[in-house]
């Protein structure tokens, strides 16, 4: 998936009404297996929070078996023109999993986009944003390749697991070349 968000969104498949650019975006999906894809954006991308994977939400009333969902062996590569905007290469949501799910987050392949670094100055970098309540986490063996972000005001996070999940595995996680 390349070349992805070159126009601005005028509309956007959520609930909140924020404006989103997704490589790959999922909702109301249970079991899932995000594997082996390519995700770079275009180099001038609108208005609106730019996301690499996005698994937004599910619907809030609903009743979740025990399943697994995967994210891995992704290659990620995302560049935002807006200052003040926010990235986020894998991000999945608060209301995506409960006590009965896993989530495991491995393997994927955080890099420089082509065209230089982003340019967010008052914005958010999230590379790995997990919010979701599931009973087991793994974030593992993902790699964070000679990076340069520029950031003025605004923050910069490799991980954000933000769940008080008591199973929680992040490890062999690694920063490859410069950062």
């Amino acid at each position: 998936i390349t070349d992805f968000g070159f126009a601005p969104p005028t509309s956007s498949p959520s609930f909140s009404g924020l404006l989103r650019v997704n490589g790959i975006y999922l909702r109301n999906q249970i079991s899932y297996n995000v594997s082996y894809n390519t995700i770079t954006s275009s180099n001038v991308v609108g208005a609106g929070t730019l996301i690499g994977i996005n698994h937004y939400a599910n619907n809030a009333t609903f009743n979740f078996p025990a399943t697994t969902s995967t994210i891995k062996f992704n290659t990620i590569a995302l560049k935002h023109n807006l200052a003040a905007a926010a990235v986020q290469g894998i991000a999945v949501g608060t209301l995506s999993g409960n006590v009965t799910t896993t989530i495991d987050i491995l393997n994927n392949k955080f890099k420089q986009h082509p065209d230089g670094l982003p340019t967010v100055d008052n914005g958010a970098i999230d590379f790995i944003k997990n919010e979701n309540a599931a009973g087991t986490v793994s974030i593992s063996n993902n790699t964070f390749e000679n990076l340069a972000v520029k950031v003025g005001t605004g923050t910069t996070t490799l991980i954000w697991n933000s769940n008080n999940t008591p199973d929680s595995n992040i490890q062999n996680n690694a920063i490859v070349g410069s950062f």
